[in-house]
């Protein structure tokens, strides 16, 4: 799981359909988006702890500049809380849990690396991973002499 998520972090920015297929070995297309303001991208991997690769990223006039990275977890993969503490910090200081979401209720624990942001989700109860996700926030550099 670390290496994935390193491969991820690694990858340079901002996040496209092109590098992240590659580091994740899934080959994304469009789907369906909800928001106006973004496109989004599914790929399904054939090997690895991982079921599902979604990449949301921004529409080129959109006010926004977030894009978004999701890998849930393979239910096969049983994967827990403990078996990663010692690849990830899990710090209790960057902790949201969330008891409404179903089944169990959800824990999260961040890490901020740069412009990005990991994120590990756990159910509550059970402690297993359920997806890792990455927040990208890229702003365009300022224009000088303009």
């Amino acid at each position: 799981m670390r290496a994935v998520a390193d491969r991820i972090l690694a990858l340079p920015e901002p996040f496209d359909v092109e590098t992240v297929s590659g580091a994740c070995a899934a080959e994304l297309h469009e789907i369906g988006c909800p928001n106006i303001h973004a496109r989004e991208f599914e790929g399904y991997p054939q090997v690895g702890p991982f079921e599902v690769v979604t990449l949301r990223v921004p529409r080129s006039a959109s006010p926004t500049s977030i894009r978004l990275l999701a890998l849930t977890t393979r239910a096969a993969a049983a994967v827990h809380e403990a078996e990663l503490r010692e690849f990830f910090t899990l710090s209790r200081q960057d902790v949201d849990i969330n008891p409404h979401i179903p089944p169990e209720g959800m824990i999260s624990f961040r890490e901020v690396v740069g412009d990005r942001t990991l994120f590990l989700q756990f159910t509550a109860r059970s402690r297993a991973l359920t997806a890792i996700a990455v927040h990208e926030d890229v702003r365009p550099s300022p224009q000088y002499g303009s």
